[in-house]
């Protein structure tokens, strides 16, 4: 019996934060009949969860990632990776926003590490601190030390009223040898 080389793969997908658990078990079970049919195996398919995401993609502000790992035969790589494709740019086009397919090197292990999601990490209690949409109020907001002014006398008055005395005087010999 003959064994065929494989290729190892890994896809990350980003799906529409409001997924549900049916759309993402459909994915999955469509993903593994691509990869089956081109002779293939599923290794693993993980929901990794929700996180913010950098920038808008297609006006959303959050999404859901899923990682899968699959083997594929060398032979008709082409054609089997062009299936994977054609199924999330063309079927699942609506639930998955963006998707990566990365090859892996056969000999590595296959463990990674993932970082905190949305719903993993842990919640700050400080609605003391906060309105009701989660804000801070204007009022609560620290403001600067110094007063702003919007006459330019009143900037210099400060100044002076803040300064030591040496620039003080200074300021005034300046003032006086300027004809003011």
């Amino acid at each position: 019996m003959a064994t065929t080389a494989k290729a190892r793969y890994e896809i990350l997908l980003l799906a529409v934060p409001e997924i549900a658990a049916d759309d993402a078990a459909t994915i999955e079970s469509q993903l593994h009949s691509a990869v089956t049919a081109q002779k293939g195996d599923i290794l693993s398919f993980e929901r990794w969860g929700k996180y913010r995401l950098a920038y808008q993609i297609r006006k959303n502000d959050y999404g859901v990632y899923y990682l899968s790992r699959f083997e594929l035969p060398s032979k008709d790589l082409g054609l089997a990776l062009e299936e994977v494709h054609k199924l999330f740019r063309i079927k699942y086009r609506d639930l998955v926003m963006r998707y990566m397919i990365a090859e892996l090197p056969y000999e590595k292990s296959l463990e990674y590490s993932r970082p905190e999601s949305l719903e993993e990490a842990p919640r700050r209690e400080n609605s003391d601190e906060r309105n009701g949409n989660g804000r801070r109020d204007r009022d609560d907001r620290r403001h600067s030390a110094r007063p702003r002014f919007e006459r330019e006398e009143e900037v210099r008055e400060n100044v002076v009223a803040d300064a030591p005395a040496e620039e003080v005087v200074v300021e005034e010999v300046v003032a006086e040898e300027a004809g003011e």
